[in-house]
């Protein structure tokens, strides 16, 4: 798979566009390069997407004014995962961030399991 197409698919999938991207670099922000310098980097690399062992850095994201890009991999199978700020619809207090059991993993749902008394 090539690296700059399978960004363009993706991108083109979220009707994102270069106009849309401020940098490309590292998650930390330590690393940053515009998106032209990125494509030079990236058109013609060939990667293997499947499972293996990642090729391409993990740490690397493409952002946008409220959205970014980011490597998702699992046992060596890489994609691209699209990210947006999360917007608060409301404010609900909670008054735990850890759960008892296994399917009570969000925020959500902890506070449902103290409310239910589990």
């Amino acid at each position: 798979m090539c690296l700059y197409d399978d960004t363009i698919a993706t991108m083109n999938y979220h009707k994102l566009s270069h106009d849309d991207v401020r940098w490309v670099g590292s998650a930390d922000g330590q690393y940053a390069v515009s998106f032209d310098r990125f494509r030079e980097l990236a058109e013609g690399l060939e990667y293997d997407d499947g499972f293996g062992s990642a090729e391409i850095a993990t740490d690397l994201v493409i952002v946008g004014n409220t959205w970014w890009l980011e490597r998702g991999e699992y046992d060596g199978s890489e994609w691209w995962t699209y990210k947006t700020m999360p917007r608060r619809t409301g404010i609900k207090d909670f008054t735990r961030l850890t759960y008892d059991g296994w399917m009570y993993e969000g925020l959500h749902g902890i506070q449902q399991q103290i409310k239910d008394g589990e």
